[in-house]
Formats: structure tokens, sequence, C-alpha cells
């Protein structure tokens, strides 16, 4: 193991880089469907097991920013309960719903749903939750994949710099370089939108002759289909609404709520 004997800088860096790029790809592919939990401690225990990562050093990387971590717990558990109470399958069956019958106007409903879904609950939120949810909703209108699958993967990213909340990263780099949100907003906003619209218009010149088609509305669930118990779902969405109010005002503190010591859920 290497953690008994020294090895040269660059050897160590590569190695640190194909052991994150496989834990990556394991994320994204879940090989023999292990969980995404599993494989990231995996990639870190053999971090540790290699000698790459001190123990010192990961527990003290855990201690300083232990508000992060619990602020991405806290993000990630609140997508976790919102797709327990159907609300993303509501959404993209009601995106749905409001573009007709046209496979068209669903494209850029997907756009327009991710790019909520990232603003608000990050954009892990929209890959690793909305996308599938997609796909089942596409295959039942017997639409093409691929177009609308590229629209929630890619829109995850794009749309990540509509907040600071919306990226892990920007909550990384905003506790190292505070940020009001208004500053924030008048950094990245603009360009954000001008992102997204390239990305939609992109991926529409690509796949503009699979989406001329039409769908069988019918094909659709009921909207009450998707939500598995009424009042759970309304309590859902009111928390939402109070934690997406109290981003916004938090985030206006920028010595408050994106600095290390402060960095509240």
């Amino acid at each position: 193991m290497f953690l008994f004997f020294q090895i040269p800088a660059l050897t160590r860096t590569v190695l640190i880089s194909l052991i994150a790029l496989l834990t990556l790809i394991g994320i994204m592919i879940r090989p023999y469907k292990i969980s995404e939990a599993i494989i990231a401690l995996a990639g870190a225990g053999l971090l540790l097991v290699l000698g790459l990562l001190s123990p010192q050093v990961a527990l003290a990387t855990l201690l300083r920013d232990w508000n992060t971590f619990f602020f991405f717990l806290g993000i990630m558990s609140l997508s976790t309960l919102a797709e327990a109470a159907g609300l993303f399958d509501w959404l993209a069956v009601q995106a749905a719903h409001l573009s007709g019958n046209s496979s068209r106007r669903l494209f850029f409903n997907t756009f327009l749903l991710g790019s909520l879904i990232s603003m608000l609950l990050s954009n892990d939120a929209t890959a690793l939750i909305l996308t599938p949810i997609v796909y089942s909703l596409v295959t039942r209108l017997r639409l093409p994949v691929l177009p609308y699958l590229f629209a929630c993967t890619f829109i995850a990213d794009t749309a990540s710099f509509l907040l600071p909340v919306s990226n892990p990263i920007n909550i990384l780099v905003t506790s190292q370089f505070p940020l009001g949100l208004l500053t924030f907003l008048h950094l990245l906003f603009l360009p954000s939108l001008l992102v997204i619209g390239i990305n939609t218009g992109v991926f529409y010149l690509l796949y503009r002759r699979q989406l001329r088609g039409h769908f069988d509305i019918k094909r659709l669930p009921v909207l009450q289909e998707t939500v598995k118990h009424q009042t759970y779902f309304r309590y859902t969405c009111v928390i939402l609404l109070v934690v997406a109010v109290a981003y916004i005002i938090a985030a206006c503190n920028p010595t408050g709520f994106y600095s290390r010591d402060h960095l509240w859920l």
C-alpha cells in the first residue's frame, strides 16, 4: 500500500484523478444497480487505503466544512422528499399537458422545467431525479428519447448558475468569496440565460426533425395519479416555497448564509 512509502507527486495526482474519474463514472452508470452513495464511499475509502489521502486531512476537511456538507445533505433530502411526494412526476406531466400535443413544445418545456428545478434544488436533482422521470414519460408518449434526455442532462449544468444554491460548486466558491444575491445575479444571471438559450437552440437544431411530430395526449397519466398523498404533497410544496424564500432572504447577506461560519439550510 502506498501508505507506507513516498510516491512522486505527479504519480499521486494521476492516481487521485483516476480514482475520482472512475468514481464519477460509477455514480453515473451504477453497475449492478449499486447505490451512488456506496460508490462514492468506495472511492473515498480507496483514497484512504492507498494512502493518497491521510485520515487526518480527511477528518480536518470534514470538520472545517461541516456546515457545507450539511447544506448538501439538506438539499438532497429536500429533493428526495419532493420525489417521494410525487412532485417531480406532477411537474413533468404538467409540462406535457401545457405543451398541448406538440413534441416541440414539450421539448422546450423540458428545458424550462429543468432550469426551474436546477435553480431551486440544485443541478443534481435535475440530473438524477428528473431525467429518469422524463425518460419514462416520453417513452410512454412514444416520442424519441434522446432530445429530451439531452435536454435534462445538459440543462442541469447550464442552469446551475442562476442562483447561488443551484450548484454545490457555487456554495464552495461563495464560502471562500462571499457574494450578495444581487451581486451574484448581476454577474451571472444574464450570462446564464444566454447560455440556456444557446443550449436550447443548439439541441433544437440537432433534433429538429425528431421534434416535428405530435403525441397522443390521452397517453398522459391524470395529474392526480402522480400525487401519492394529497396532504403530504401540499405540505411538501409549502415547505419548498418557504425554503426558496429563505434562500433568497439569507443570500442577501453575503457574510451570513454563504460564509463558512453561518451556512444555514
